[in-house]
């Protein structure tokens, strides 16, 4: 009965919480924290209801949260705790263990993990053991990207696909959109996109109706289309820009240079006037005698 209300969800993506395929590693991005904790117990409550180990590691307050809806959902919490079917995690503490010098230390994030995993299929619960399905959450990469720190969150979503494969499991992962709000970081949103199948969109498109989500689609299209068709105008507006500042440099070598020839030609007639004055000066002084003795002469 439970599994049937889990697999009833309000939003087609609820499919995918439901029923994960293998070595599956999604992420569900959210507006509003009451959106992912919805998403997240779907996940969670599904795995319990299909006899599944499920390992969360979130903050606190999540996985607070998290308990408090599995137990109005019907879930019994307290007892896949005791059994070790559910495990919560403090995401704080581990995300400091495996940081290193602002990225994820890959073989402290492997050796933990593989630790993980391995005390989880051994608790009193397992079933299937070390084959046994394993469900995890996990919100590392989330508190990177809402810190700030891009790159490390990137590098951590490579590390837990490569866990992936090596474990058998399946992973959802939490995204705060805003994270990615900057225009500057469209290339890692891309990024993250493309290290996640599949990739679950946030509650404005979600919880549409099939037809106001076919108009969404369109709209956004349409909304990156002219997104597109603006960075070629802005990158074709600074090639001309970069032109013209270009000529301008060129035309202020220009003016520079012919500055400096008139300031030179002016130097020139300068020192040239400066020598016939003193040309003069010295044959009026050398003619000045001659000049007395045949006035003198004369005047006789």
């Amino acid at each position: 009965m439970i599994g049937q209300a889990e697999a009833a969800g309000e939003h087609p993506e609820a499919e995918y919480l439901v029923s994960p395929r293998p070595r599956s590693h999604a992420v569900q991005f959210y507006d509003r924290d009451e959106f992912l904790r919805d998403a997240v117990a779907r996940y969670v409550g599904a795995g319990l209801h299909a006899d599944q180990h499920v390992l969360a590691i979130a903050t606190r307050a999540h996985n607070r949260a998290l308990v408090s809806m599995l137990e109005m959902r019907g879930h019994a919490v307290g007892r896949a705790l005791e059994s070790g079917q559910l495990v919560l995690v403090d995401v704080e503490p581990i995300l400091s263990q495996l940081i290193v010098r602002e990225l994820p230390d890959p073989v402290a994030f492997h050796e933990y993990v593989a630790r993980a995993l391995a005390q989880l299929r051994a608790t009193p619960f397992a079933r299937g053991g070390r084959d046994a399905a394993v469900r995890v959450y996990g919100e590392m990469v989330d508190l990177l990207a809402q810190r700030g720190n891009l790159r490390a969150a990137i590098r951590l979503e490579e590390l837990w696909t490569e866990a992936i494969e090596r474990h058998g499991c399946s992973l959802l992962c939490g995204h705060d959109l805003d994270s990615f709000r900057n225009a500057g970081d469209r290339a890692c949103f891309e990024e993250i996109c493309r290290l996640h199948r599949p990739v679950l969109p946030t509650e404005r498109y979600s919880t549409l109706p099939d037809e106001q989500r076919l108009l969404e689609v369109c709209r956004l299209q349409q909304q990156a289309r002219a997104l597109e068709s603006e960075l070629e105008q802005r990158t074709e507006l600074e090639a001309a820009l970069r032109a013209a500042r270009e000529a301008h440099t060129s035309l202020e070598e220009e003016l520079r240079v012919t500055i400096k020839r008139e300031r030179d030609a002016r130097g020139r007639v300068e020192a040239s006037h400066a020598f016939k004055e003193a040309f003069l000066g010295m044959l009026g002084h050398d003619l000045r005698n001659p000049l007395n003795v045949i006035l003198t002469t004369a005047r006789r």
